[in-house]
């Protein structure tokens, strides 16, 4: 297999400047009090575990010896029992024999995706279009070559896969982000089918695959292509993001991907939070986290739905999909309109979005934005929209 990777020097290239991150910008105009923000990929505040995680809290004060562990340095793959409890949420809900020596623990799936992109040196990376932003930033600023593949609706179809060998294909089949759409178990397999004829390494990123909230689980691809897929998860969006823990999973044989992935973070910040580690692992063995995400994901379906009807009653003509869970709507404008003078003209307003030409490698379509609806709760979701709807009449007033 290709990932038996040479170790490689990467120097730093001080004679460009990397462009700061438009979605920064975005969320610092979205900051201000008088502004509704649709535009950040952030759960919501209000239904974070706070009583729960305050009685791991309490407890781990009662037990002096586990809190040192938690207090010290550790080991750069990872506290050992959470990567057990990963291997056996895997093994449990997907049927699939992940072992805790396969899981590595990293500083949000966002590490993970930036470790995989330096490791994977000059290959071609092959992205759904459109696909994840920050993803997107990562391989470019590792070098790497980007393909994209037509993204319908419920996944790629396979006249639509590159003729490319031996590199990468990082995917978000469940609720993609930006789209919310889910990849049918049908186009899984024919994905699968491809990267194991060419050499391919599939990278799934499944941080909202646990909160859906209609609709069948899906499988993996690693039930279709083991050997060739790598996962990624993350505690952001399903406990909190300011634990910023999540883990890739590399497949049974891939020790030697794992060694160097290890020696990436071990060079980047030695290893994840233990406190943080020690404090999920807690949270997970005392039976909390279960309930918890099956009942955030009913308030996020509530709010996907509250959503498209605002959109359907205040904005006619903009289509949107329809997610199973996840966080975000994609939206698309007429033909004639782009979302860029939209979001200017909506932030006059006191609302925000992410244009869509962002989550594009090459020639985005224009007329395409995101919607998150988990951040707000319903009063501020109507609100916003009609925000919206005033600002997209001035948009097609040309004012």
């Amino acid at each position: 297999m290709w990932y038996c990777l040479r170790m490689q020097r990467w120097w730093i290239d001080t004679s460009s400047e990397v462009e700061d991150s438009i979605v920064r910008r975005i969320l610092s105009l979205a900051a201000g009090s008088d502004i509704i923000s649709f535009a950040g990929g952030l759960p919501s505040a209000a239904h974070f575990p706070v009583r729960e995680v305050g009685e791991v809290l309490e407890s781990l004060a009662r037990e002096p010896a586990l809190v040192r562990k938690a207090l010290q340095y550790g080991e750069t793959e990872g506290y050992r029992p959470l990567r057990e409890i990963i291997a056996e949420s895997y093994q449990r809900k997907d049927g699939l024999p992940i072992q805790p020596e396969q899981v590595g623990i990293t500083t949000g799936s966002q590490q993970a995706i930036y470790l995989l992109a330096r490791a994977l040196g000059q290959r071609p990376v092959v992205v759904e279009r459109p696909t994840y932003l920050a993803a997107l930033a990562a391989f470019r600023l590792a070098g790497n070559g980007i393909r994209e593949i037509p993204l319908p609706e419920d996944g790629p179809e396979a006249g639509g896969l590159p003729d490319v060998e031996e590199g990468m294909c990082y995917a978000v089949p469940n609720f993609q982000n930006p789209t919310g759409i889910t990849w049918s178990n049908e186009k899984r397999e024919v994905v699968a089918r491809w990267a194991k004829q060419r050499s391919i390494l599939l990278v799934e990123d499944d941080p909202y695959g646990e909160l859906r909230f209609r609709g069948a689980r899906q499988k993996p691809l690693a039930a279709f292509a083991p050997a060739h897929t790598i996962l990624l998860g993350s505690f952001s969006k399903i406990l909190a993001p300011g634990m910023r823990v999540g883990w890739f999973v590399v497949p049974q044989e891939g020790e030697q991907l794992f060694a160097k992935l290890r020696s990436l973070k071990e060079t980047a910040d030695l290893h994840t939070s233990t406190f943080a580690q020690v404090v999920i692992a807690e949270y997970y063995r005392r039976g909390f986290a279960q309930a918890h995400i099956e009942a955030v994901a009913a308030v996020y379906g509530k709010r996907a739905r509250l959503m498209r009807e605002l959109l359907a009653e205040h904005l006619l003509e903009v289509r949107c999909t329809d997610p199973e869970g996840g966080m975000f709507l994609w939206a698309t404008l007429p033909e004639g309109m782009r979302a860029r003078e939209l979001f200017h003209l909506a932030l006059e307003e006191g609302v925000a979005f992410v244009p869509g030409d962002v989550f594009y490698a090459t020639e985005p379509d224009e007329r395409t934005f995101r919607l998150n609806f988990t951040a707000v709760d319903e009063a501020e979701m109507e609100e916003g929209v009609r925000r919206l709807a005033r600002a997209y009449a001035r948009a097609r007033r040309g004012t």
